[in-house]
């Protein structure tokens, strides 16, 4: 009989639990959640249980950015996240909107793996976080940045109310060559300094030409490549005190 009452009482709590959870389960309060679109693509009502998580639907609207969800017709309330926790009594909630303006995209010979991308935004939205991850390549170059006419983009720029321009800047390495006027005056020798760097393509550069003691550095003209003798002056450097000069290059 012991044995009996033993084994009785732990069924007994169990369906006991499974009543309770069973009845909690009826009881749970449902309220119904309403989607004022206002104008955007039509969302169905739905019914959830308070307290539980839910998902907000997704609605569009040709030439707009759709900026989020709220309970109040006017805007005035907290936008509601991607997901929410459901109120305890039926919500209405509006979709916001405002006017999208196109970013236009300008490679200069650069591609993008999946094709043009299309990107609209609203004014005011910051156009450096939107972009920062659309990056073109370019044969034998590195993307650097985009840029809005020469300038290029910070992360405190805006999407004015209108369309919007941005141009692709890439980088290149470089190495600056010196070559040194010998005492002969007749031709030039490599020196041993070398300047290396990466900058954007066009990008004017200022090296500073090293200094050689006892003797004034002239620059007769812009080097790209080792001069010949022809094109050398042939009168020795005087013999001044030592000095340098800057020679400037552009990044080709």
């Amino acid at each position: 009989m012991k044995k009996i009452k033993k084994i009785l009482i732990p069924v007994f709590l169990i369906v006991l639990t499974l009543s309770l959870g069973l009845l909690v389960s009826a009881c749970a309060k449902k309220i119904k959640l309403t989607f004022e679109t206002n104008g955007g693509t039509p969302v169905e009502e739905a019914a959830a249980e308070v307290g539980s998580s839910f998902e907000m639907p997704v609605t569009a609207k040709n030439g707009y950015v759709f900026e989020g969800w709220y309970s109040s017709a006017d805007f005035s309330s907290a936008a509601a996240g991607a997901e929410i926790t459901v109120p305890e009594e039926d919500t209405v909630y509006y979709a916001k909107w405002a006017t999208a303006y196109t970013v236009h995209f300008e490679t200069d010979g650069g591609v993008f793996a999946e094709g043009m991308p299309t990107l609209s935004l609203a004014e005011g939205a910051n156009v450096y976080d939107a972009v920062k991850e659309i990056k073109p390549t370019k044969s034998g170059l590195e993307f650097g940045a985009w840029a809005i006419g020469d300038a290029l983009l910070t992360r405190s720029d805006k999407m004015p109310a209108g369309e919007l321009t941005l141009t692709a800047k890439y980088t290149v390495g470089f190495t600056v060559e010196t070559y040194l006027h010998n005492l002969s005056g007749y031709s030039y020798v490599l020196g041993a300094e070398k300047i290396s760097g990466r900058d954007y393509v066009g990008t004017r550069l200022s090296p500073e030409a090293p200094a050689v003691n006892g003797f004034t550095l002239t620059p007769i003209f812009p080097m790209k490549r080792r001069p010949s003798k022809r094109s050398c002056s042939r009168r020795p450097l005087p013999r001044t005190c030592s000095a340098s000069i800057t020679r400037e290059c552009n990044i080709a």
